[in-house]
């Protein structure tokens, strides 16, 4: 019998596909395990190990020192496209590398920052080694990179030890873990990767480079001064490898990074495209991809197994609607974008069934892809998305019912600028929920935007514009 019981189980059986086998048991094999930053105590030894390796890099004139490597990010860094993915994971591999010759430890492995965790705060060793506190430093933030453009920021962080990623409720949205499931539950790249760039990783950006009167190194192309930019990334790599796991497919642009990077004696690295796309051939995984499965496969029969399958898979996206906007957007003011969409009370109805049967929406969710995006000339904003809330304020926090997701420009404007034919970047944000519990019965919905100052007690004058809101049902 079809029970939800029976459902629940079902579900993580589904989650247990082959190909998610296959990645994990190749990658039980690779020789460093990257782990979670927010699960390590204060004297776990990556902590002195990491500092070890910066004080040397901060010694060195080529091009494993501190500053060189953080200009290969302004010079070379994808941002705005897929191949973001590709370029970051290879960046990732070639500094950990010369972290572990650097510190002595053969065995040395970036973790990840967790921001769904403790409040996304940053853990006590990054502001009491000095090693790991960018204000220590002092370095230059001065530099014109190739890709990113002019870069002047400073070493500092809008965050401290008591405050967060998700301190401030109105700030805190692109970091839960709901948010982050719901990015690994996207079926397919053109739509997984602009959440997952545009949502917590460009917000966590600019929210720890809200420094004033000037920016810190983590709002800038010279990001990778700061220490943590390391541990975001890994973040960020770790939610690709998850959904690569469970069978996604990523495409390969076949480029080639040669001379972008540096190996672990300083000379030119040569990698491609192609060699990122799979984690195990790079040496390394990550500590939650070796759980071992939970064994519930064996209590559904087979029939069972395709029928929830069917059920929980996210399909082929399909267009709802859409909508123009010609509105400028300016901070602490709403722009609210109506969208003809005659499919959505029908979708509200079917997430509340599947939900009554099953506890969850599963696969299917419904998004907002924004597109024809003007940029601001600063990345000082982010901006929260709400649905049809008719209170709305700069001050609604996340938790509203009618929040729907976060997105934040970072580098996607200058990128394009210093990289001529590279598409303007769209922005894709769940609105499942919201709609879920708003029981639409009208076939038109407003999207509105809230953009709100990186920072709590900051300002902008920083103004955008959304030309266009799709609404896709997966």
């Amino acid at each position: 019998m079809f029970s939800r019981r029976n459902f629940m189980f079902g579900a993580t059986a589904v989650a247990l596909a082959a190909p998610h086998l296959i990645l994990r048991s190749a990658a039980a094999s690779a020789s460093i395990v990257r782990r979670d930053v927010m699960d390590m105590n204060a004297n776990d030894r990556f902590f002195s190990d990491y500092a070890k390796a910066v004080q040397n890099m901060h010694q060195l004139s080529d091009g494993r020192s501190w500053l060189a490597q953080a200009k290969i990010h302004a010079d070379y860094c994808h941002h705005g496209e897929p191949e973001f993915l590709h370029w970051h994971r290879h960046y990732l591999r070639f500094f950990e590398k010369i972290c572990a010759d650097l510190s002595g430890n053969p065995d040395f492995a970036l973790p990840y920052w967790n921001w769904s965790k403790n409040s996304g705060k940053l853990p006590a060793p990054f502001f009491d080694l000095p090693e790991l506190n960018v204000e220590h430093w002092k370095d230059p933030g001065q530099y014109v990179g190739k890709a990113w453009g002019p870069v002047d920021s400073v070493g500092r962080r809008a965050l401290d030890k008591t405050h967060g990623l998700m301190s401030d409720p109105a700030r805190a949205g692109a970091f839960t873990l709901a948010k982050i499931n719901g990015i690994k539950r996207l079926p397919s790249i053109d739509l997984f990767h602009p959440a997952l760039e545009g949502e917590p990783h460009n917000t966590a950006h600019v929210v720890v480079g809200a420094t004033r009167p000037k920016g810190g190194h983590m709002g800038s192309g010279l990001s990778p001064l700061d220490p943590i930019f390391w541990l975001h990334h890994c973040m960020v790599d770790r939610v690709w490898a998850e959904w690569q796991s469970t069978g996604h497919d990523t495409p390969d642009p076949q480029s080639d990074y040669s001379g972008q990077f540096v190996d672990v004696d300083g000379s030119a690295a040569h990698a491609g495209s192609t060699g990122a796309m799979n984690i195990s051939d790079l040496n390394y995984t990550y500590d939650i991809l070796q759980r071992p499965p939970a064994a519930v496969a064996g209590r559904l029969s087979a029939e069972e197994i395709k029928t929830l399958s069917q059920v929980l898979r996210p399909r082929p996206a399909q267009s709802v609607g859409s909508g123009s906007n010609s509105k400028t957007s300016r901070p602490n003011l709403e722009t609210a974008i109506e969208v003809a969409a005659p499919g959505i009370p029908a979708q509200g109805s079917e997430f509340r069934e599947l939900e009554s049967v099953a506890g969850t929406t599963g696969g299917r969710r419904l998004l907002a892809k924004l597109s024809d995006v003007v940029h601001p000339e600063k990345d000082d904003l982010l901006v929260n998305v709400f649905v049809d809330c008719p209170y709305l304020a700069p001050s609604t926090p996340a938790s509203d019912p009618h929040y729907a997701g976060t997105f934040s420009f970072f580098g996607a404007a200058k990128a394009m600028a210093g990289m001529p034919g590279m598409k303007s970047q769209s922005y894709v944000v769940d609105i499942t929920e919201p709609v879920r519990q708003g029981g639409f019965d009208t076939d038109k919905i407003r999207v509105q935007l809230m953009p709100l100052a990186a920072s709590p007690d900051g300002e902008s004058n920083s103004t955008f514009q959304v030309g266009k809101v799709e609404i896709l049902s997966v």
